[in-house]
């Protein structure tokens, strides 16, 4: 909640830094203080072995800066990402299925999904 996507778009469609505190209000509702800095995988460490990621953010996201602070956080961690920044788009612009973006991104999963596949076949 302190980035600086997160301060900047507090009421961009479908989810916003408002809908983001509501959601972390819900989910750490009634966890014992001590326990919060265990409830994200951004704030947790890594294991010796990192899969490989996929990381898409939103150029009008609340949440973009966290997806780049998290490839960075796998990244100095040893670990590889493939990272799309879409231009253009908030967050949960793929609803628009039949969008040239969304089906650039889609198939760019998709390649996601079977580079990994074939890698884990060696």
């Amino acid at each position: 909640m302190e980035t600086d996507s997160m301060k900047r778009f507090t009421d961009t469609p479908l989810w916003n830094s408002r809908s983001n505190k509501r959601m972390w209000d819900y989910y750490l509702n009634g966890v014992d203080e001590s326990m919060k800095g265990e409830s994200s995988p951004f704030d947790m460490g890594f294991a010796s072995i990192i899969p490989r990621a996929y990381i898409e953010v939103s150029e009008f996201d609340a949440l973009h800066d966290e997806g780049a602070l998290y490839r960075d956080k796998i990244i100095n961690a040893g670990g590889e990402v493939v990272f799309n920044d879409t231009k253009g788009t908030y967050h949960g612009y793929d609803i628009l299925l039949n969008s040239k973006v969304a089906k650039d991104s889609i198939k760019k999963r998709i390649e996601f999904m079977r580079e990994s596949f074939e890698r884990g076949a060696d």
